[in-house]
């Protein structure tokens, strides 16, 4: 037998991983009308898709100055011919 929405979301709810965010979205999600709530949810997910997208580029340029400053600092090293060690 198909599961209905409303026993989706009961299961959902009932599970406790389910985020505190999410959980307050489903219960409105009961109330609210369902064309409503699709209009809403796809303007959120765009709007959160492209939080995502900036997020990922300023991790790359964290990433990116890094890397820039470990190469520095390797450069200041002193080279394997400088040292007194011999192998």
């Amino acid at each position: 037998m198909p599961t209905t929405s409303a026993a989706l979301i009961q299961r959902i709810l009932a599970d406790p991983s389910c985020s505190h965010w999410l959980h307050d979205a489903l219960e409105s999600i009961l109330t609210h009308d369902p064309v409503d709530a699709i209009n809403d949810v796809e303007v959120l997910l765009k709007v959160v898709k492209m939080r995502w997208e900036e997020i990922k580029v300023e991790m790359q340029d964290d990433i990116a100055a890094a890397v820039d400053t470990l190469e520095a600092e390797l450069m200041e090293l002193p080279s394997p011919q400088d040292t007194h060690c011999k192998p």
